[in-house]
């Protein structure tokens, strides 16, 4: 429940230190960055004060390194959250003047400031201790704060986060940055020979991304802005159309795909797609204090690394663009193969009482029940199965329909590959259902 703050102006944070000692109910977060404002009243208290325990103000700093005073309603959240659920909170700031400020909190609510001079390096110290009230047990999710810094030292490739937890240590620092993170992710599901990677700055912006395919079915997305995670908004929906137009010029002007067959979607030629990518960027609106959904960004930059330099890469590798498109006719066609299954499974279901017997799977062994509100089906695996049961069933109200074995992981695939199968298509039939396509 604490926010790892980057900041561009100097001194530059590269390291974080987080010690969690659960035994002793300590926690605590320090990093070298530039600090707080030291000692800077606003109205009866200071602003590092009011980070901490007041709404709508932050301790946050414009991108030249001057303060920017106070925020309404999307900053600071985090640290307030944290001083209101500790029974004791402490946080010191220094500077790279010598100055320090150092604020106490009990219970959420103020309790006493110290200022002066130190020899301290510039940044800042959280220390708290969870409440018992709040928490059954102050044991946090270690595995997903570790998935947290892996991807923090990822995205910000000269950054240093140093655990200590309950007195073992791990470090995280990655200088091959999101490129690796990636390739740590997909490791030997790869299709690509090669994955594409830029980093482009353009005076305070900055868009990075590394790109590549997997064996899976889904595309996976990991979509970041200002170093922070989202799950939705205007950016990605940028990418998907500036992806898929850089793909489909490359297909029409290389013959890969006929003029009558049109472009190929999104979904089509993202099977299989694992891309992670940072937009840093000025004036960013979120719909809602968590920051996952992005309502308005400056997605220039991003299109234009899309447009132009993913464009490239797929000019100089010939090979991998063959294979995201071949991947993506093959999507094409098993959605094609989908809606003929969803057709004939209507068909059966349209009332017309004979043609809906004569369209069930073959090899299905059916009941001759007529009150079919009694009868049940038996699902085996393989035909050995199958016939050991046909002899011993009653043929009144039970069926019985082989299958093959490992038919499809549903949980990876798409819905076209999913209706395109051919022994989950016979399961709808031999069911009597029908498929609601929402």
């Amino acid at each position: 429940i604490y926010t790892l703050s980057l900041h561009d102006a100097l001194p530059i944070c590269n390291q974080i230190k987080v010690i969690i000692d659960v035994a002793k109910n300590i926690y605590s977060v320090e990093d070298n960055g530039q600090g707080f404002p030291i000692n800077v009243k606003k109205g009866n208290s200071t602003v590092l004060q009011q980070s901490f325990d007041t709404l709508n103000t932050s301790g946050k700093f414009d991108d030249n390194g001057i303060y920017a005073g106070s925020a309404i309603g999307l900053n600071g959240i985090g640290a307030k959250l944290t001083n209101f659920l500790s029974k004791k909170l402490v946080v010191t700031t220094y500077n790279n003047k010598g100055d320090f400020e150092k604020v106490t909190f009990k219970d959420g609510i103020f309790e006493k400031r110290d200022v002066g001079k130190s020899k301290h390096e510039s940044g800042t110290l959280v220390e708290w201790q969870p409440d018992p009230q709040f928490f059954q047990n102050n044991e946090p999710n270690i595995n997903d704060l570790k998935d947290y810094f892996e991807e923090v030292s990822a995205l910000s490739s000269k950054l240093t986060v140093e655990l200590n937890y309950n007195g073992k240590e791990s470090t995280f620092y990655e200088p091959g940055g999101i490129t690796k993170l990636l390739e740590d992710r997909v490791g030997n599901k790869k299709l690509l020979n090669d994955t594409f990677a830029m980093r482009k700055e353009v005076g305070d912006e900055l868009f990075d991304i590394a790109l590549t395919f997997t064996s899976d079915y889904s595309a996976n997305i990991s979509a970041y802005i200002n170093y922070g995670a989202t799950e939705s908004g205007v950016h990605i929906t940028a990418f998907k159309q500036a992806f898929a137009k850089a793909l489909n010029n490359y297909a029409k002007d290389k013959g890969l795909v006929k003029e009558k067959e049109g472009t190929l979607s999104f979904d089509e030629l993202s099977e299989g797609l694992a891309v992670i990518f940072n937009l840093k960027a000025k004036g960013v609106k979120y719909d809602a204090q968590v920051k996952t959904r992005v309502v308005d960004i400056d997605r220039k930059l991003l299109i234009q690394v899309m447009s132009g330099d993913f464009a490239a890469w797929l000019i100089n590798n010939a090979n991998d663009a063959a294979t995201i498109i071949e991947r993506a006719a093959n999507a094409r066609r098993a959605r094609k193969a989908a809606q003929d299954a969803r057709e004939k499974i209507r068909n059966a279901d349209s009332g017309k009482a004979k043609k809906k017997f004569i369209d069930l799977p073959s090899k299905l062994v059916d009941a001759w029940g007529k009150d079919r509100s009694k009868c049940e089906i038996y699902i085996t695996e393989g035909d050995s199965a199958a016939n050991g049961l046909i002899a011993r069933r009653d043929g009144e109200t039970q069926a019985i329909f082989p299958i093959r074995g490992k038919i499809l992981s549903c949980r990876k695939a798409t819905r076209s590959k999913i209706y395109g199968n051919m022994e989950i298509a016979n399961i709808v039939k031999a069911l009597g259902l029908s498929i609601d396509e929402k």
